[in-house]
């Protein structure tokens, strides 16, 4: 591979790490193992789901997952195995063998995965979430040997060793499913369509592609988001921008009553839940805002104030309020 390739190579990888650096959900980070299994279709054959090659076209893959939107991650992949192909029947002089290629495909690129579980489609929390997923990226194909007759060319058996880089955009369809909050298992295939001929070595007047099944596993890294600093994760914090406890939430009790700031009508003052919060300081059942006379226990009628004779006069108004008398003489 010359080296202005293997620049263009390399610059793909590092923008492509540059764009994954920011990370600012709660577990929004993902690694992702792979296994997977190539398909080439070109001017060679056509292996599309045809599963045949399951030893010879074996992968191994790596990916990582950032978090952008609750509809939207940015990946950057990577992949490694063997591809083969076998031109067979067709006009094959006698005492020739089929044509056939064989060799190491590195390939990697950028990609942007749509969610279906995003909210709008799918809940947040659906543990079954499809995706579609669109790319570009880089085809690296080294010790590739081509042997056999191919259109009046004839290549001597394993003397002609190759390598090539090329380019490509991609499509995915695939499905997740959340083990847990941390783990995932991930289904997808991938349609790779280089831009120029030549991955079989062989230029026929099409371009080469190759479907690529893989299955894997998602590990999801990153703590929570967490504003206030309180131990208690923003997504199910009711104050996630104010100091609280795990009993109220995430949400603080400043008086100490029992009753949770955003609860608490008097958030400053020791109350009582039957009065949102706010307190009733003698005990008569009404609370001290609407009590006229909140240090002493008296009567609702009276809007707090005690009558101590019962004579019906409160005792602001009584002249004799320790003795039984009369409106009159108040």
């Amino acid at each position: 591979m010359s080296i202005k390739k293997s620049l263009v190579f390399v610059g793909i990888a590092l923008c492509s790490m540059q764009m994954l650096q920011a990370q600012t959900e709660d577990k929004k980070f993902g690694v992702g193992l792979f296994y997977g299994q190539r398909e080439y279709k070109g001017d060679v054959e056509n292996q599309w789901f045809k599963f045949k090659n399951l030893k010879t076209n074996g992968s191994y893959g790596l990916q990582l997952s950032q978090y952008i939107s609750p509809s939207m991650d940015v990946l950057l992949r990577g992949a490694y195995g063997k591809l083969k192909g076998t031109r067979n029947g067709d006009s094959i002089p006698t005492g020739f063998i089929p044509y056939t290629f064989n060799g190491n495909v590195i390939d990697g690129g950028i990609e942007l995965n749509y969610k279906l579980n995003n909210g709008k489609i799918l809940s947040k929390d659906s543990k079954f979430a499809p995706f579609i997923i669109g790319g570009i990226g880089a085809i690296y194909t080294y010790k590739f040997q081509k042997e056999g007759y191919f259109s009046n060319a004839v290549y001597p058996p394993k003397s002609d060793v190759f390598e090539d880089l090329n380019f490509n955009f991609n499509a995915s369809l695939g499905l997740k499913y959340q083990i847990t909050n941390s783990i995932a298992v991930v289904l997808r295939s991938t349609a790779h369509f280089t831009i120029w001929d030549g991955l079989d070595a062989i230029t026929a007047g099409k371009n080469d592609a190759y479907l690529h099944h893989q299955v894997g596993v998602v590990f999801s890294l990153g703590k929570p988001k967490d504003t206030d600093g309180d131990g208690i994760a923003d997504k199910v914090d009711r104050c996630p921008e104010k100091v609280g406890t795990l009993a109220f939430l995430g949400c603080p009790d400043t008086d100490g009553d029992g009753i949770a700031d955003i609860d608490d009508t008097c958030p400053e003052l020791q109350g009582l839940a039957t009065f949102q919060g706010c307190p009733d300081t003698d005990g008569d059942g009404i609370k001290d805002s609407e009590d006229k006379c909140p240090e002493i226990k008296g009567l609702l009628s009276f809007q707090g104030c005690p009558d101590t004779d019962g004579d019906g006069i409160e005792d602001k108004e009584d002249k004799c309020p320790n003795v039984k008398g009369i409106l009159a003489f108040q």
